[in-house]
């Protein structure tokens, strides 16, 4: 056995290499179009980058719509707080809440009145109530200012997930975003502000028209949907373990594009391992690459040099093989992960999604037969080394 077989087996090896490649761009994954894959082929960073992108704004989508959820709950139980601080009776708030009745129709009830009065100093007690309200108004302004769904730019995520149940909080969003924060944050200024400077009755009244503002707001957002409701507790909370059940699978899926990055990277490091130590100085590994991948009618046993090294070939075998063999981890951790978020297309009904997560099992399951495949040839190759080196 002499180098021209050993050169024989190491082309016959890039091209099983190539085939492999082939075989894992052609699973669409909807990220990309598949005429392309030629051009992705030769640039994998490039494909890892699109798809973790796809992937990475899908889980910043998630997240941000999750605080503005608990941002809406937190508006919420504001409003719960403030009717229970002016004894309202939970018949009261349920009328006030299912919008039957006005908060300053409720207030103005001489029941509620005398049991404010009787139970403290009626007015000073109003004035702690619209302090303690201000305090919460201003860190309820704070988060909301904070939130990144009102960012530049945030509802152009929407339409690339095709999932209807994104697009009714984009509604919602919409809702959201048409609200006039400035008048509505000096209204609600006001309010607390008249409360805190007048008389018995006009701060109860100030108070009154402080949560009516703010029920209306919240029930703006209640119209864009026969199943949205953000006068709710009970929905709200609802809604809020599924969001947390997303949010649990997008850091899994964040995870995931670690993974998925790693076994790429791994599986980009094996093979350039082997071009680096056999290329002559002259040729750049990356560039030939870059051609061989480009022309697969083409063969390695034509596209290589006649004269290839040898000298540090049992090394590159050895990295070659170590970063296959650091794969197998990595796959096992893919499939956990991918277990994991299988929740995603089916909380989101999501085809894009799905697509996009099937994709990544059926890459997942031909990376773990195919590793064993180009294992058993590499170990080939190395007894070829071994059997030339001894003679």
């Amino acid at each position: 056995m002499d180098t021209a077989d050993l050169r024989h087996q190491i082309a016959d090896y890039l091209d099983s290499v190539r085939d492999f490649n082939q075989s894992v761009m052609l699973i669409d994954s909807g990220v990309f179009c598949l005429p392309d894959y030629h051009e992705l082929i030769t640039h994998p960073e490039a494909l890892l980058k699109l798809e973790n992108q796809f992937i990475g704004e899908l889980v910043h989508l998630l997240n941000e719509l999750n605080r503005a959820l608990h941002h809406a709950r937190q508006w919420r139980t504001h409003l719960e707080n403030l009717a229970t601080n002016l004894y309202f009776s939970p018949i009261d708030k349920k009328a006030l809440f299912k919008k039957k009745q006005k908060a300053v129709r409720i207030l103005a009830q001489d029941d509620i009145r005398t049991r404010i009065q009787a139970s403290s100093d009626g007015l000073a007690y109003l004035r702690w109530i619209a302090a303690d309200t201000g305090l919460e108004l201003e860190q309820l302004l704070i988060e909301m200012r904070n939130l990144g769904v009102t960012r530049q730019g945030f509802r152009n995520l929407f339409g690339k997930y095709q999932s209807p149940e994104l697009s009714r909080w984009e509604k919602a969003l919409d809702a959201w975003l048409d609200v006039d924060l400035d008048a509505l944050i000096t209204a609600l200024q006001g309010f607390l502000d008249e409360a805190s400077n007048t008389g018995f009755k006009r701060a109860l009244h100030a108070l009154a028209s402080y949560i009516d503002v703010i029920v209306n707001l919240l029930s703006q957002f209640s119209t864009i949907s026969a199943s949205f409701n953000f006068l709710s507790l009970e929905w709200m909370s609802k809604i809020q373990i599924q969001f947390d059940s997303l949010t649990e699978a997008s850091v899994a899926l964040h995870e995931l594009l670690s993974q998925r990055t790693q076994v790429g990277n791994l599986y980009v490091d094996h093979e350039l391992a082997i071009l680096n130590a056999i290329l002559p100085t002259e040729i750049d590994p990356t560039e030939w690459f870059v051609v061989f991948a480009k022309n697969p009618a083409k063969s390695a046993h034509e596209l290589l040099p006649q004269e290839i090294r040898f000298d540090a070939l049992p090394f590159a075998l050895h990295q070659a093989e170590t970063a296959l063999v650091s794969m197998d981890d990595q796959i096992k951790i893919g499939e956990y992960l991918l277990k994991s978020v299988e929740v995603l297309p089916e909380l989101l009904k999501s085809p894009i999604v799905a697509k996009f997560l099937d994709a990544d099992k059926q890459r997942l399951d031909i990376f773990r037969s195919g590793r064993f495949n180009l294992f058993r040839r590499l170990r080939q190759i190395r007894e070829m080394v071994n059997s030339i080196n001894v003679l």
